[in-house]
């Protein structure tokens, strides 16, 4: 069995700004079931958009097994000083890729307000930027460990980085600050499915394992998956050259599609023996299985504004036949309503009708 734990929906291409990804929620979500995959994530890349979508679909879905949703979040991981160096033009970090994984509800509080603080701080430069701040996940993730798990992602982290480039120490040293600030059994290392036996991922692949050895870590494949199908590869090829003129994909992306068991298989005997891919197979399950699900439905809800701020308004009512078919609209015109929401419906009452 099989438990991939980083995979995007199309929802990352409105978030990067240009195309990235040719998968639907519900596809990618239906695709991992039929593979026979234990479990799948959902990991956009700086987005928490489709995650509404994913779960009325897992919800709603026939399932004759256990099958796991998890809800996660590619983030672009650095250090304030290296973000305000990059905007001034002085520095040239790469925004590093690192994934969030939410257990539970309050894992995905976390992962909200991390995202909030990101595009609170988003800027356009080639591409978006929306950074998050190692100091954002000691302010929130840290104090209240074991509902969000960190993995590493792929060769656009800052781990695969210092690896490539040898500074062994400084990978140890990585490893130490986010095990910090997730806590013991919360940082996962991630490998990926290497196409040849020479090449980056590959070669980064072998120091993952030893990484992991070292630090006591588990470590998981996932395969990054941008399309669904093998044969897919293709048209996302066409997809990305649609609009930014040609850019290289093919060695790239070329394993950045779901697989099942057997085909992942396949490629991590490039680089691992029999027994280790057993063991990262049974860890990438273990972390499905730490997933407790998520209660995200709820009314909207209505700053409260005190009664002092607010001005004197009146509910018309002018829509009344519609408070049936769209019971949330007449929920908020009812005089049992606290008065804030009372208000609230009163500007939405006035909007329509000017």
């Amino acid at each position: 069995m099989f438990f991939n734990a980083h995979n995007h929906t199309d929802m990352s291409n409105a978030s990067c700004g240009f195309p990235d990804v040719i998968n639907k929620t519900q596809d990618l979500i239906q695709r991992a079931y039929d593979l026979g995959l234990y479990g799948i994530c959902i990991s956009d890349h700086e987005t928490l958009s489709s995650h509404i979508q994913a779960l009325k679909y897992y919800n709603k879905m026939q399932k004759d097994r256990p099958f796991v949703l998890g809800l996660s979040n590619e983030i672009y991981l650095l250090d304030e000083q290296e973000d305000i160096d990059n905007r001034d033009n002085n520095g040239h970090t790469p925004y590093y890729h690192f994934i969030l994984t939410a257990l539970d509800d309050i894992g995905h509080k976390q992962l909200r307000e991390l995202s909030d603080k990101a595009w609170r701080r988003a800027y356009k430069q080639f591409i978006y930027r929306r950074p998050t701040y190692y100091s954002d996940l000691e302010e929130i993730i840290k104090p209240n460990q074991g509902h969000v798990i960190g993995s590493t992602a792929c060769l656009g982290s800052r781990l695969d980085h210092l690896l490539l480039e040898g500074k062994i120490q400084e990978a140890d040293n990585e490893i130490n600050r986010l095990s910090n600030i997730f806590g013991e059994g919360n940082l996962y290392i991630e490998c990926q499915p290497s196409k040849e036996f020479d090449n980056n991922q590959s070669k980064v692949n072998s120091f993952l394992y030893e990484m992991a050895v070292s630090h006591n870590l588990p470590i998981i494949p996932t395969t990054d998956s941008h399309y669904l199908r093998k044969e897919d590869a293709e048209i996302h090829r066409v997809y990305l050259n649609s609009q930014e003129g040609e850019r290289e994909v093919d060695d790239f992306y070329a394993t950045a599609y779901l697989m099942d068991e057997a085909e992942l298989r396949s490629y991590l005997e490039h680089d691992f023996t029999d027994e280790q891919i057993n063991q990262m197979l049974e860890w990438s399950c273990e972390l499905g299985k730490r997933i407790k699900g998520y209660d995200l439905f709820h009314k909207p809800i209505i700053p409260q504004i005190p009664r002092s701020k607010l001005p004197n308004f009146t509910i018309k009512h002018l829509f009344e036949k519609f408070y049936n078919q769209y019971p949330n609209f007449g929920y908020y015109a009812s005089t049992d309503r606290p008065i804030y929401e009372r208000y609230f419906f009163s500007q939405i009452e006035y909007a329509l009708e000017n």
